[in-house]
Formats: C-alpha cells, structure tokens, sequence
C-alpha cells in the first residue's frame, strides 16, 4: 500500500509527541496570539481527518482485486503450513475465483492458477491439478505466445505432477523438452538456462533409460540422447566458467548411471568421469566406496 502522507506538527515532532497531531500554541495560525481552544479544536479537527482519510485509503487499497488475490493467495498458504488444508485450498480458489471475474488474463490470474494447481498437487488431487495446470498453459500461449518463458514454471510444474502420479518418464521428457527450447531461445545457446534445462532433460531420460520393461532399441535411443543433453550441460557450464557447477552436473548423472551396464551407459559414465575428474581435480567416487574411505580414514585415525 502506498505510504500516506501526515501533515504534522514541527514542534509536536520536535517534542515527540504521538503522530506529531498536538503542536504547541506558538505552531497553530497565528502564532503565539491566536486563541487556545480554537485551535485544539483545528488540530482535532485535522487529526480526525487524517484518520477518516487514511481509512478510506486503506480500505480502497484493501479492495482492489490484485491486492485482495495477492491477500488471499497469502492465506491460503499459511493455512497450508498450519496443516489447514480446507481452508488452504479454499483461499486458493477463491483467489482464481477473484482474478477470473476482475482480473482475467493478467498476471493475477496466471499466479493464482498456479497456486491452486500446487495446493491440488500438494494434497494428492493431480487429476484437478493437471486440469489447472492445462488450463495455465493454454492461457499463457494465448496471452503470451508459445515461446513465452511464462510457460516454464508451467511445464516444469506439469513434469512434476506427471511423474508424481506414474506417467510414463518419457511423456514426462515432453515438457522438459520444451522448457529445453524456450529457454535456448531466450537466452542462448551456452547461458546457464540452457545448461540447466539441458542438464534437466537428461536426467529425466538417464532415469527413464533404466525401465526393465524398455525395449533394447528403445533404451539405447533414450541414452543416446540422454548423452547429447549431458555433455551440452557440462560444456556450457564449462565454458561459463562454473568448475563448481560442471562438477554437480555430472556427479548428479553418475549417480543414475551407477548401475547401468548397457554399453551406451558405460561409455557415457566414462565421459562423465572425465568431465568431473577435469573440473574437480578429483576422481568421481561412487556414495558407498566414499563412506567406506571415510570409515577407513576414521579408523586410521583413531590408531
């Protein structure tokens, strides 16, 4: 809200008193001649109407719809953390309710439909979350156009909730594929955007690769690809400068593939190790050999 502004008394400032509203005699009209209980009668006056005014303004401010979507969205996850899920989702839909009947396609209402997809995601509705989740999607292009970077919380929210609820990984690769495309076209080729993006989508396809019931061709065409997006990922963060973030993103694929032993699987692994080991300076080891060094290093030293 914007901050209102008082006239104040100098001197009721000067001798702090409350709001600066009872000034002493010498600052009303007139100086020191003017007359005494007029001119309390003035500053009670004045003070009164500061008052009514500063209501009025709070009260328009307070109902205004973007204010009062933007309040209700507040609610709505503060019920969530006190475990008040009725009345999370509540507040949440009444804040679409808000921004679709004053507000429709503003940022308002793509904000508020976003909350009330994660409040349906976050009590295990995801049928309805995925209906708001489309909804938002087709509402962003129409606003926006299919290349907005609006779309991306969008879809990556969407990737989510379809692997929450079992879908096939590689319908859930879909989105983030696409997230992949926006992003490289809004901010480049080698940005850190696409790197993640890049980084993203082959995670998703390294873990959709090791499905048993994958037919050969299939998880080799899922691994090649995955390969291609892995060392995008590193390159651009590479040649960014980021040692620190090269180094996460191929530990974080190493992981996946621990126990992969198709010969594409291996290969990648071995590039991956290569990668970590040039931009750490040390050699990848697998969680388990490195609890096992530090319980031998702890051993070590407590002879």
């Amino acid at each position: 809200m914007p901050e209102i502004q008082y006239a104040v008394s100098r001197r009721g400032v000067e001798l702090n008193a409350p709001g600066g509203l009872f000034p002493i005699k010498a600052d009303l009209p007139g100086g020191s001649h003017g007359d005494r209980s007029g001119s309390r009668a003035l500053v009670i006056i004045g003070a009164t109407a500061v008052a009514a005014a500063a209501a009025v303004a709070y009260a328009i401010y307070r109902a205004r719809p973007e204010n009062k979507v933007s309040r209700l969205i507040s609610a709505s996850q503060r019920s969530y953390r006190s475990r008040d899920y009725a009345a999370s989702l509540s507040a949440a839909q009444e804040a679409l309710a808000v921004a679709q009947a004053h507000l429709p396609n503003t940022p308002e209402e793509l904000g508020a439909r976003l909350h009330l997809a994660g409040v349906y995601s976050a009590t295990r509705k995801f049928e309805e979350a995925l209906r708001e989740l489309d909804a938002l999607v087709a509402l962003t292009e129409k606003i926006h156009g299919n290349e907005s970077m609006l779309l991306v919380p969008a879809l990556h929210a969407k990737a989510e909730v379809l692997e929450e609820v079992g879908r096939p990984l590689v319908h859930v690769a879909d989105q983030l594929a696409r997230v992949r495309d926006i992003r490289r076209k809004a901010s480049g080729e080698n940005s850190m955007d696409s790197a993640w993006s890049s980084f993203n989508l082959a995670n998703l396809l390294l873990r959709a690769a090791q499905d048993e019931g994958l037919p050969a061709k299939t998880r080799k065409e899922l691994l090649s690809r995955a390969e291609s997006l892995a060392l995008e990922a590193c390159t651009a963060a590479s040649a960014l400068g980021d040692r620190d973030q090269t180094t996460e993103f191929a530990a974080k694929m190493l992981e996946v593939l621990e126990d992969a032993e198709d010969v594409e699987a291996v290969r990648l692994t071995q590039k991956l190790r290569d990668i970590y080991l040039e931009a750490s300076g040390e050699e990848w080891v697998e969680e388990e050999e490195e609890e096992e060094e530090e319980e031998g290093a702890g051993s070590a030293a407590k002879k």
